[in-house]
């Protein structure tokens, strides 16, 4: 395989295992491990895997472009996301219920006088890291779910921020960070009800 440097259209290469689960993402700049569940029944891979397969496959790259006479890439941003989608009737049952999932939200049927449940809601929230070390983006949205056409809401937590330096030790302890970031967040931001639901330790 040769790579090329040009002003076509931009490539985005996907490289799949067999079970269509993990795939590698290379684009022009970025490299990218993704676990995805395709027929449900998956069981969800644990961080320390998923950071073994990204150090595999990010020296494999590393080593493919050496011996092509390419430029190894200084990285300049990490990113961990983590996407969950929320069913409703587990746990809460419309709009009108996201305090029972978001622990930042008051209970709307107290508060509001007027106003009936929500139909829709969506929502962005963005923390700092600290020490300028990057952002953690939260979102919650409404989506159809692609492998079953149900309607569930979709939690999306995002860490992104820049490694001390570019080398192969700091970009791995920044996602350790981000990693944390993601776990500790997604813990403050729902509520302990919805962790009974979900079985969460």
């Amino acid at each position: 395989m040769r790579i090329a440097l040009t002003d076509l259209p931009e490539v985005r290469c996907w490289y799949f295992d067999d079970s269509g689960n993990r795939l590698v993402q290379v684009q022009r700049d970025r490299f990218v491990i993704n676990w995805r569940k395709v027929t449900g029944a998956e069981t969800y891979p644990r961080y320390p895997d998923l950071r073994d397969r990204l150090e595999r496959e990010w020296t494999r790259f590393c080593e493919f472009l050496r011996n092509e006479g390419l430029e190894r890439p200084k990285v300049n941003q990490c990113e961990v996301l983590y996407v969950n989608n929320i069913e409703y009737g587990k746990g809460w049952s419309g709009y009108g219920d996201l305090d029972q999932v978001i622990a930042a939200l008051a209970t709307p049927k107290a508060q509001n006088k007027f106003l009936p449940a929500p139909e829709r809601m969506s929502m962005n929230v963005i923390y700092p890291l600290g020490e300028s070390a990057g952002r953690l983006y939260v979102t919650f949205n409404p989506v159809v779910r692609a492998r079953d056409g149900k309607e569930v809401l979709q939690m999306t937590l995002t860490a992104r921020g820049a490694p001390k330096s570019a080398s192969d030790d700091e970009v791995f302890a920044w996602l350790d960070l981000g990693r944390k970031w993601v776990v500790r967040g997604f813990a403050d931001f729902t509520t302990d009800t919805m962790h009974k639901v979900w079985g969460k330790q």
